[in-house]
Formats: C-alpha cells, structure tokens, sequence
C-alpha cells in the first residue's frame, strides 16, 4: 500500500507539473518564480488528496520537509515580490 501511494504521489505530481510547464510556455508567462509557486501549489493539492487516513507512514516525514523548505522558498518569492513593488 505504502509503495502504491507514493507511486500515486509522484505520478500526479509529473502530471500537474508537466501540465503548468506546458500552459506557461503555451501562454508565453514562463518564468522559473512563478513555474514554482504554481508547482508548489500542486504538491499541496497532491499531498491533500493522497494523506493517508490512519497512521503516517515513516516516508511521510520526507514530504514533510519538502513542503517546509517549499515555504520557506515561496516566502523568500513573496519578500522579494513585495521588496520590489515599495
């Protein structure tokens, strides 16, 4: 079960990023902040659908840290993005 998960995991999450690769490109608005943020919205919205319902399994720690250092990131995006409008 464990195994299936995280395959299912990572599967959606190529799909979703694969999916905001090609619609920033097709629109002309690719940029590398804003492919992450919306990226990083994805393994939100993955790791929501996909949380397992009983116990965490020891794995479950690794999408815990990604998705910390990703705020950290995305935070680091929000300062710099209100730095340049004031």
């Amino acid at each position: 079960m464990a195994l299936s998960c995280r395959i299912h995991i990572l599967g959606a999450l190529i799909l979703w990023m694969s999916a905001i690769f090609g619609v920033l490109v097709f629109f002309r608005a690719f940029s590398f902040e804003s492919y992450f943020v919306l990226s990083f919205i994805g393994l939100l919205i993955v790791i929501q659908l996909f949380a397992p319902v009983e116990e965490r399994p020891a794995w479950w720690q690794y999408i815990r840290m990604t998705t910390a250092a990703g705020f950290v990131v995305f935070g680091y995006i929000l300062y710099r993005q209100i730095t340049a409008v004031l």
